[in-house]
C-alpha cells in the first residue's frame, strides 16, 4: 500500500507538471481537463500492456531521444564560454545547497526492487541503473552548460524555462515555431515517467488484493486523476510546493529505506548463522 501511494503521487506530479508546460507552450486555449485526457488515453493504452510492452515502449523513446542534443548543439554557435568563468564564483556552499534538489532528479532506480522478479538477466540490473543514471547525469550536465554559455549570469534569472526558452532562438524556414514542436516531443520523453509509475501502482495495488489482471485499476486511477483534473489543476508554483515536498519522500524511499533494508538483511542473516551454529 505504500508503494502503491508512492507511485500514484510520483505519477500525479509527472503528468500534471507535463500538462503545464503543454498549455503553456502548445494548447494555451484548452482546458486542462481535456489536455489531460489526450495524455491518459495513450498512458493506457502502453500500461495495459504490462511489463513488456512498457520496456519495448521505453527502448523506442530512449532511440528517438537520440535527436534531442541536435537543437541545443546548434544554439552553440552563439555561445559565450566566458559565462563559465569563474567556475566556483561563489564558493562550494552553493552548490553544496542544491545538492539535495538535484537528488529528486535521480529518483526512480527503486522501480528495480519491483521489476526484479521480470528480469531474464537478473545479474546485469545493478549495471543497468548505473548506467542510466550516468546517462540522466550526462544529460543534465549538457543541458545545463549550454543554458549557462548562452544566456548571461543575469539573463538566466529572467527565465522560468531557460531549456525551452533557448529553443525559442532557433528559427527555420519551414518552422515558425521550433520551441512548441520540441515541447510536444518532450510528451514523449517524461511519459516514460508517468507511465511507468501508474503501471507500478495498478500492479501494487491489484498484488495487494490478489488479482492477476491489473488493468481495471489502471483504468481506475486513469479516472480519478481525469475527474481529479477536471475539478482542481495546480498552478506552476503550487506544483513546484508539491515537488518540493514530494522530493522529501522520495529520498527517503529511494535513498533512506535501500540502506534500511541492507542493513536488516545484513543483520538478520548474521542472526540465522549463529542460531544454525
Amino acid at each position: 500500500m505504500f508503494f502503491a501511494l508512492y507511485y500514484a503521487y510520483y505519477a500525479y506530479i509527472e503528468i500534471v507538471r507535463m500538462l503545464l508546460y503543454t498549455k503553456q507552450w502548445s494548447l494555451p486555449q484548452t482546458t486542462p481537463w481535456l489536455v489531460m485526457l489526450l495524455m491518459l488515453i495513450p498512458t493506457y493504452t502502453v500500461a495495459r500492456g504490462g511489463s513488456r510492452i512498457l520496456g519495448r515502449y521505453i527502448e523506442l523513446i530512449f532511440f528517438l531521444s537520440l535527436m534531442v542534443p541536435l537543437p541545443y548543439l546548434y544554439t552553440l554557435q552563439d555561445a559565450h564560454w566566458l559565462h563559465l568563468l569563474p567556475v566556483v564564483k561563489d564558493g562550494w556552499r552553493p552548490i553544496l545547497s542544491a545538492f539535495r534538489e538535484s537528488l529528486l532528479y535521480y529518483t526512480g532506480f527503486g522501480v528495480s526492487l519491483m521489476l526484479y522478479p521480470f528480469l531474464e538477466h537478473k545479474d546485469k540490473a545493478s549495471a543497468g541503473i548505473v548506467i542510466s543514471s550516468t546517462l540522466s547525469m550526462l544529460a543534465y550536465l549538457f543541458i545545463v552548460i549550454v543554458c549557462f554559455v548562452y544566456f548571461s549570469p543575469d539573463e538566466m534569472k529572467l527565465y522560468n524555462d531557460p531549456v525551452i526558452n533557448i529553443l525559442k532562438t532557433i528559427q527555420f524556414k519551414f518552422i515558425e515555431r521550433f520551441e512548441v514542436l520540441m515541447t510536444s516531443f518532450f510528451l514523449f520523453l517524461f511519459s516514460t515517467s508517468w507511465i511507468t509509475t501508474l503501471y507500478l501502482c495498478a500492479f501494487c495495488t491489484s498484488w495487494l488484493f490478489q488479482r492477476q489482471d491489473h488493468r481495471p485499476h489502471l483504468r481506475l486511477l486513469c479516472l480519478i486523476v481525469g475527474i481529479g483534473t477536471y475539478f482542481y489543476m495546480p498552478t506552476f508554483n503550487e506544483s513546484g510546493r508539491i515537488v518540493q515536498f514530494f522530493g522529501r519522500i522520495a529520498i527517503g524511499v529511494e535513498y533512506v529505506l535501500p540502506v534500511c533494508l541492507l542493513l536488516y538483511m545484513a543483520a538478520y542473516d548474521r542472526l540465522r548463522r549463529r542460531r544454525i551454529e
